[in-house]
């Protein structure tokens, strides 16, 4: 599993070959006080919760790094790639 970026306790993460349940492109969010799965494409919450100040610094990293997530997710899952 490939972490993307840390930000203070926020890890934001990407599985390799993570298709499964979620059935969309997204990432996971581990923070002490929760997780979180998020769809890159609208960065709606898909799973999970996070404290209010934590998801609103997610859904503000995500917006800055959109095209990053989209890469890093294609990557991890080549039989699934990323399309808009």
């Amino acid at each position: 599993m490939p972490e993307i970026e840390r930000i203070g306790s926020l890890i934001i993460m990407i599985y390799f070959n993570d298709f499964g349940p979620h059935r969309l492109p997204h990432f996971h969010i581990d923070s002490p006080d929760g997780r979180a799965v998020y769809a890159i494409a609208e960065f709606a919450r898909l799973a999970g919760k996070l404290r209010a100040k934590d998801e609103s610094t997610v859904l503000e990293w995500s917006a800055a790094n959109r095209q990053r997530l989209v890469d890093a997710w294609s990557r991890c899952n080549p039989e699934h790639p990323f399309e808009e």
